[in-house]
């Protein structure tokens, strides 16, 4: 039976550090005093050891917890309060992805020419023509993806090339910052330092161009699963761009606000299933905004409700779930959380993705309770200047939640 006192506890914590007060009734438990204790000692400290310089008066919690097991809500507070999501909004993101394609999707990069075989006099075959790299948004392609670039166009047996490497530059790819200043570079030199000659100066440089009229020469395919376990595991937000622009596919219809769309209508999806009395207005101004895929952008916003009920989502579709769950940061293991929940029951428990800009301190994921029961929880920490103590009251709460019985 799950033992209230811990809720009653949290919920005490919680409006003490928002700089709320509610008088209640703890039961007399050698546990529930220490936690107590030592939650309240931490939330002053909090409040007071970077008061003056960053204005922690005004600390906003949002916070919401589901048993998964029971199927009911087990505490909110300010649950449905518009906030800063930073980083989980990258669990939006990666559910999109996962939701629209699958995990056997590929970031798939098209090596294509302009030019045509030739032979020279003495009779080897060269390439009379440029050659284009349409990276498609791969984050992965850096110094090694310029060696497997090399490797394939070496593979096609050419003996020289006429022309120079030109990375594709169009609307999708100019959303994002790649290594592309130096990857058109580095893939031209590691062909003129092999044995590929080139039979004219070596150029190379970025053009606006589309792969339409273009002879193919082959593909470089890097698993979806690979980009989004360093997305969610290292809170890598070129990766979680990458992922984003890859939502909509490569047609005259692609467009960044096509995207964004995909993440709203399965959010609005969601929402729908869960709180269908939300649709009367507009989700962006009371549940879900998106304005990037990352979370850097200070303009998305979400609720504690709308995390837990996109964890719910992804828990009750078995085709996701695992795949969500396996790549999130666990609690003192990897990730980042790697340094964080080192012992107790919470170690080694939590599956969480953190957040994490100036003022703003998220956590949201899953944990299993003493009781066997699976929790989804989403603690949104805003207007908090001091770091080490709203990660420290996102961990003591975790470690509450790991000990219901």
């Amino acid at each position: 039976m799950i033992k209230k006192l811990f809720l009653l506890l949290l919920l005490h914590t919680l409006l003490l550090v928002s700089g709320s007060s509610i008088h209640a009734q703890t039961p007399d438990n050698d546990l529930s005093t220490d936690l107590k204790n030592l939650l309240t000692k931490n939330s002053k400290n909090g409040r007071n050891s970077r008061n003056k310089k960053n204005n922690n008066n005004n600390i906003t919690i949002g916070c919401c917890i589901y048993d998964l097991t029971a199927d009911s809500t087990l505490f909110e507070h300010n649950a449905d309060r518009m906030m800063i999501p930073a980083s989980t909004q990258k669990l939006y993101t990666a559910t999109a992805m996962l939701t629209t394609y699958g995990e056997d999707f590929t970031f798939q990069t098209s090596i294509t020419t302009n030019g045509e075989e030739a032979m020279d006099t003495l009779g080897n075959i060269f390439l009379k023509g440029d050659i284009y790299i349409n990276t498609n948004c791969d984050p992965t392609l850096t110094a090694e993806g310029a060696r497997a670039i090399k490797d394939k166009i070496i593979a096609m047996g050419y003996d020289s090339i006429d022309g120079g490497i030109i990375l594709c530059i169009n609307e999708k790819t100019q959303h994002i910052r790649l290594a592309e200043d130096n990857f058109a570079p580095q893939v031209a030199k590691l062909l003129a330092s092999d044995t590929v000659k080139f039979s004219s100066t070596l150029t190379w440089g970025k053009e606006n161009t589309t792969e339409k009229g273009m002879y193919p020469l082959g593909f470089i395919r890097t698993p979806l699963m690979k980009v989004m376990n360093r997305m969610l595991k290292s809170s890598d937000n070129i990766y979680a761009e990458s992922m984003l622009l890859n939502l909509v596919k490569n047609d005259d219809k692609w467009s960044y606000d096509g995207c964004k769309d995909i993440v709203r209508k399965m959010v609005e999806k969601i929402c729908t299933n869960y709180r269908p009395d939300m649709l009367s207005g507009s989700l962006s101004t009371y549940y879900y905004n998106i304005a990037d895929g990352s979370g850097l952008s200070r303009s998305n916003k979400t609720t504690a409700q709308s995390q837990v009920d996109l964890l719910r989502y992804v828990y009750h579709n078995k085709n996701i779930f695992q795949l969500l769950y396996d790549n999130m940061p666990i609690a003192g293991v990897d990730g980042t959380l790697g340094h964080r929940m080192t012992d107790g029951m919470a170690h080694n428990n939590v599956h969480a993705k953190t957040g994490t800009l100036n003022g703003v301190s998220t956590l949201s994921g899953y944990l299993t309770a003493a009781n066997g029961h699976d929790i989804a929880f989403s603690i949104l920490i805003n207007n908090c200047y001091d770091k080490p103590f709203a990660r420290s009251l996102q961990n003591k709460i975790c470690e509450v939640l790991s000990k219901i019985e």
